[in-house]
């Protein structure tokens, strides 16, 4: 099963005098082919026989909606001009219509949009096929009385000739040689066009379709195709000669597939076949595949043009002077009416006017309600209910029904009728043609009315259509034409912007491409009205088509190593009842589905609004997560992105899925492939993030909240494997369920697993929140091992004037050539590198790469400094970041040209409290700026925006306390220590109850988030490095630096240790080029911060080159941990490295910027004192709430 589906060589959609030549044709020639059938199997004792029962079995399509069952037997379409009558059920139209069998004319032979291909021997030899399967009969020589009475008429009709009418019908007991189907001898009750209730017409389900389940086809009932996609896994290719390459297998669900095509049966759920042909009738078959092409598929612009109405018109004439016996018998009548005066075959005689019309007498079957088609007629609704009831009473008293009688008109009109699909509102539209014989045929049935007497019936539309043609008309060209003359839907040449090079296929010459596999073979090839009935036209050109399409599917499993296997079994067992079909093939899709699940999120992708339409079938039994895994379908607008809408072709869904990396998070991700009209693909990638933070107090707004990402893949893509590198830049949004589209999803799911995928998911969402498990099992004591070839590095120790220790380590650089490049050139080779608080973010020993290896292997000098806050050199003795700025880094420059012997600048790339005080060394005047080449800051600058959880953290007294806690040892430890101060204990304790976003099972990480927030997501770091992280550099935290971090983040930029502004009124000193990168998913230090800088220098120092970035993804420290930032964020401090220097030199530059991922808390420094001012009121009214219900 594919999606739920089945697997075939070939599929047929519809079974009517097309489909069902290809399904036994394809079937004889021992490929395993499927034929789809709409409606259901009709039995002979099936049929209406009364009104009430035909109103039953009919549907109504009108523009106002549709109304009726679906497997209804007729189906009737109103379009205002044109009423068109269409059968519903396994043998198609054959179930309702007369059974003539007209050769076709030679006025329609000459007519110029007729292929010249079925002018030809082939088409002859097609014509005996067709002739030797439905094995028509002509009528006995004793005639019926409708024979005579149109006799009588027929000098009335101009220029005439009378047509040698052979039926479809059995006038003898015997049995199909072709099919071994037993049938009955025609009793000449009338009733055809309410299908045969003796079994004496040999409609298609008796031959075609019989010989065909026979031969081994698969026949499935009550099974409707709504578009069909070629097959994304299958290895399609883009040269002219596709059958050149064989195609690789690949496995599904323990099958090796190969299919080419995928024939969905509703937005989720396809199967799969080599060969498609589409054969669902004019309005089925155009109505199908204009659906295809909104999803992307390239066929020709004439689709849905030539449509013919055959030149259908009806006229209903009673209360005739002539006895007519125009009426069908019921069972009663039939008993006590001899053989020659029954009404005969619905249709027995036929007259041809020279001037290109037909004209037909029909019998009126008793189960018609013709009391409505008087009613709409043209003599107005109350002549024609009172003229129906009297008639009706009439008969109810014993009346004979000599009196009326239908005449069935036919002709050639123009066949430049169109059909359209309107997909909002899911309803076929069609457009009748120019008919200029309607006056003609008008005017000879009044004449002939007249001359009968009576009383004369014409619907009030222009046609009354049950002869329907065209909509794909075959042709020698698409630009002409829909299809070739052997029925192979052509492939129009794709405009420049299209991303779709599947669509691409093999044909002889550029401009009569052709899409390989996929066939049209019914009576929407047509090209041109017939003129008389089509039916047997229709089966010719069938097995015209059926002769080409065997000899493709041969010579396609002869270049493959799979050939055709035959699954021969008997009728019995490949017909299926719907009783059996229940659980079994397509049926089987919902009942294993589960729910059915629909949900509509609008948002914004890239500031632009779009809405996003799922329909989602859930319920899996591969998974652990079974019940909330599932396949996806729907539709997505953005208008911005494509002006109409782009349909969901493939995606699934998994609403639970760990991460190791990060055990406390669920989360749900969406997988998608879109499809536009005009052909343009794109991939989207959702995501939901639910993190038990607070206690669960997002848990409404993340499970609602969908984050997007948008690429269009590129036209060289291969559709056997989605590449990354293959797509165009990624667009990025938030879409999310609001809380009435929430509701509606809950009511309105269906399945019989509903309440078990309600539960479970409800079940999933509390155990992230609220359970006491982790969601993953995270990998045992993962163990690290530090990389024997890490580069060799030279410490040097340098003092500072105030008399601290701090340590700056050097690697010479690998790449000699680049070096004297560079010396040659005049630019800076050497690079500073400065840590955040403590940690260890350029030296990575346990990665396989990091900014140190990346540094040296482009040439260039490093330099790390370890300023007294790391954690290998830090002491009890207190300082601040003034410090820092004032001391450590002079000592560092200094001690850096002393080493080197000479003065040159130095590019430095900072990350976190190392931007905060280059930027206070260089604003003080304690390192000249002359001295730095470049700048680069991860997360930092002159200011320091940090997020709402982190202002909260910074307004309530905890660093005070947690200082005074500490005493004069302000050295935390982070390992747990039997001589460890009791006070350092007691605040560790506490550290792990401060809310974090992100919980960790490591110790030392989550004491580390207690006190500064998350520094990383777990998710972008290796297990490795998170350990080595933990154990080796989370070893101790100086904590005297806290108190002016908390100032200058309360302040919103750099002050001094007691709040001053000493830093910021020199910043047009600051004459340098700078980088700035944050990350666009902030824990701790929000963009806010590199933008204001960014502007900042943009304003004072426009000579100079300033660039920001905002790197999607990152947080805070894995901008330069993380396991991808040597190809996300490396190349961009290298960029800011080699391109430093005055703007004249390097050209402008732009600002790039990236959404956030996730919502942030963010407030920018000018709203802090207004946002703690009201923290302060609302703490207070709280304790003010609490004290009044305690005393009351």
């Amino acid at each position: 099963m594919v999606a739920g589906g089945g697997s075939y060589e070939a599929v047929v959609i519809g079974s009517g005098y097309g489909g069902s030549v290809a399904a036994f044709r394809l079937a004889e020639a021992s490929v395993n082919v499927c034929l789809l059938e709409k409606g259901r199997r009709w039995e002979a004792q099936d049929f209406p026989s009364s009104v009430w029962q035909t109103l039953q079995t009919t549907r109504l399509h009108t523009p106002w909606g549709v109304f009726g069952n679906s497997n209804s037997l007729y189906q009737v379409h109103y379009q205002g001009t044109v009423i068109a009558l269409v059968a519903g059920g396994l043998g198609g139209g054959s179930l309702i219509n007369g059974g003539v069998v007209l050769p076709t004319p030679a006025r329609t032979w000459r007519d110029p949009r007729w292929p010249q291909e079925w002018k030809e021997t082939l088409w002859d030899r097609a014509e005996e096929r067709a002739r030797s399967m439905l094995q028509a009969e002509a009528a006995p020589s004793h005639g019926f009385h409708q024979d005579r009475v149109v006799d009588a008429v027929s000098g009335e009709i101009e220029d005439r000739s009378r047509d040698c009418v052979k039926l479809s019908i059995r006038f003898s007991r015997g049995t199909d040689p072709t099919s071994s189907t037993p049938f009955n001898a025609c009793n000449g009750c009338g009733n055809c066009f309410t299908g045969c209730p003796y079994n004496a017409k040999n409609s298609i389900d008796k031959n075609y379709i019989a010989a065909a389940s026979k031969s081994g086809c698969t026949i499935i009932t009550n099974c409707e195709a709504q578009f069909l996609l070629p097959n994304f896994d299958y290895p399609h290719t883009t040269s002219t000669d596709s059958k050149s390459e064989k195609p690789s297998k690949c496995e599904c669900d323990g099958h090796q597939i190969q299919r080419r095509w995928r024939i969905y049966l509703d937005e989720t759920h396809y199967i799969t076949a080599d060969f498609v042909i589409v054969a669902a009738g004019v309005l089925g078959t155009t109505k199908l595949l204009l659906q295809s092409k909104i999803r992307g598929l390239a066929i020709s612009d004439r689709l849905g043009h030539g449509f013919s109405c055959n030149g259908n018109n009806a006229a209903f004439v009673c209360g005739t002077h002539l006895a007519t016996k125009g009426h069908s018998l019921t069972p009663k009548e039939l008993k006590n009416t001899p053989m020659f005066d029954r009404p005969g075959p619905s249709i027995t005689a036929s007259y041809t006017s020279s001037l290109g019309y037909t004209i037909q007498g029909a019998i009126l079957p008793n189960a018609f309600p013709f009391v409505f088609l008087k009613c709409i007629a043209h003599r107005g609704f109350w002549f024609g209910l009172l003229y129906g009831l009297w008639h009706n009473v009439k008969r109810l008293l014993g009346a004979r029904n000599n009196d009326s009688l239908i005449f069935n008109m036919m002709g050639h009109d123009a066949a430049d009728g169109r059909i359209e699909f309107d997909l909002d509102r899911g309803l076929t539209k069609f457009f009748p043609p120019t008919d200029p014989l309607i006056p003609k045929k008008i005017s000879t049935v009044e004449r002939i009315t007249k001359r009968i007497g009576g009383q004369m019936f014409m619907p009030t539309s222009r046609n009354s259509a049950v002869h329907l043609l065209g909509g794909c008309p075959a042709g020698r060209t698409a630009g002409e034409s829909v299809t070739n003359s052997n029925g192979q839907l052509f492939h129009p040449l794709v405009h420049s912007n299209s991303s779709l090079p599947y669509l691409l296929a093999a044909g002889v010459e550029k401009n009569e491409n052709v899409h390989d596999g996929l066939y049209v073979c019914d009576a929407s090839i047509i090209p041109c009205a017939v003129g008389v009935n089509p039916s047997f036209t229709i089966t010719t050109a069938a097995e015209y088509v059926a002769e080409a399409l065997v000899k493709d599917a041969v010579d396609y499993y002869k270049s493959t190593d799979d050939q055709p296997a035959s699954l021969v079994q008997t009728s019995d067992e490949m017909i299926k009842s719907d009783a059996t079909l229940s659980g079994r093939n397509i049926p089987e899709l919902k009942r294993l589905a589960g729910a059915r699940v629909w949900e509509t999120l609008s948002g914004t992708v890239e500031g632009l609004p779009c809405t996003l339409e799922v329909v989602m079938d859930i319920g899996s039994a591969e998974s652990r997560h079974g019940i909330l895994k599932g396949r996806l379908g729907g539709k997505f607008k953005m208008r911005a992105l494509e002006t109409g809408l782009l349909h969901i072709v493939d995606g699934t869904v998994d609403m639970c899925v760990v991460n190791t990396r990060t055990p406390f998070s669920q989360y749900m991700y969406y997988k998608l492939l879109l499809v536009s009209e005009r052909g343009a693909m794109y991939d989207m990638i959702g995501r939901k993030e639910m993190k038990p933070f607070l206690l669960g107090a997002t848990a409404l707004t993340e499970s609602r909240t969908l984050e997007l990402e948008i690429s269009q893949v590129s036209q060289n893509f291969n559709l056997g494997s989605l590449s990354e590198s293959k797509k165009a830049s990624i667009m990025r949004g938030t879409v999310r369920v609001s809380y009435l589209a929430l509701l509606r999803s809950v009511l309105s799911m269906r399945g019989p697993r509903k309440c078990c995928f309600v539960s479970s998911l409800l079940l999933s969402i509390l155990c992230t929140y609220f359970g006491p498990t982790l969601r993953s099992r995270p990998s045992s004591e993962v163990s690290y091992v530090e990389s024997p070839d890490y580069p060799q590095h030279l410490e040097h120790i340098i003092a500072t004037d105030d008399g601290a220790q701090i340590s700056c380590w050097q690697w010479l650089p690998t790449a000699n050539q680049t070096m004297d490049n560079a010396l040659n050139s005049g630019t800076s080779t050497c690079v500073l590198l400065l840590n955040g608080y403590s940690g260890e973010s350029y030296t990575l020993p346990t990665e396989d790469d990091d900014l140190v290896r990346t540094l040296l292997n482009k040439g260039y000098e490093v330099w790390l400094l370890r300023m007294r806050l790391h954690f290998s050199v830090c002491t009890a003795n207190p300082f601040s970041l003034d410090d820092i700025a004032r001391f450590d880094l002079p000592a560092a420059f200094s001690g850096i040209a002393a080493v080197r012997g000479k003065q040159t600048p130095i590019h430095v790339v900072a990350h976190c409290i190392g931007g905060l005080t280059i930027h206070m060394a260089l604003l003080g005047g304690y390192v000249p700026v002359s001295s730095v080449a470049s700048l680069t800051c991860t997360n930092s600058s002159m200011f320091f925006d940090v997020t709402k959880l982190a202002v909260v953290k910074l307004f309530l007294p905890l660093i005070p306390i947690s200082l005074k806690l500490l005493g004069a040892n302000s050295v935390l430890g982070f390992s747990d220590s039997p001589s460890e101060n009791w006070r350092h204990r007691l605040l560790k304790k506490f550290l792990c109850l401060i809310p974090r976003v992100e919980h960790c099972t490591c110790k030392e990480c989550d004491l580390f988030s207690g006190i500064f927030g998350n520094a990383f997501w777990h998710e972008n770091l290796t297990e490795r490095l998170h350990a080595w992280l933990s154990k080796d550099t989370l070893v101790q935290l100086p904590a005297s630096g806290f108190c002016q971090l908390r100032q200058i983040c309360m302040a919103g930029n750099v002050v001094s240790n007691r709040g001053e502004d000493l830093y910021m009124p020199y910043i047009g000193c600051l004459a340098l080029p700078t980088t700035y990168i944050s990350g666009g998913r902030p824990l701790l230090v929000t963009p806010t911060t590199s933008e204001r800088a960014h502007a900042l220098m943009q304003h004072h120092h426009p000579e100079f080159r300033h660039v920001r970035h905002v790197v999607h993804g990152y947080g805070h420290s894995d901008l330069l941990i993380a396991e991808r930032a040597p190809q996300d964020v490396f190349p961009l401090i290298l960029d800011g490295i080699s391109k430093s220097g005055r703007l004249a030199d390097s050209g402008s530059v732009s600002v790039q910027s990236t959404d956030v991922r996730r919502r942030t808390w963010v407030i920018p420094p000018s709203q802090a004192t207004a946002f703690l001012l009201r923290l302060k009121i609302c703490v207070a009214i709280f304790i003010l709430v609490i004290f009044l219900c305690c005393s009351w």
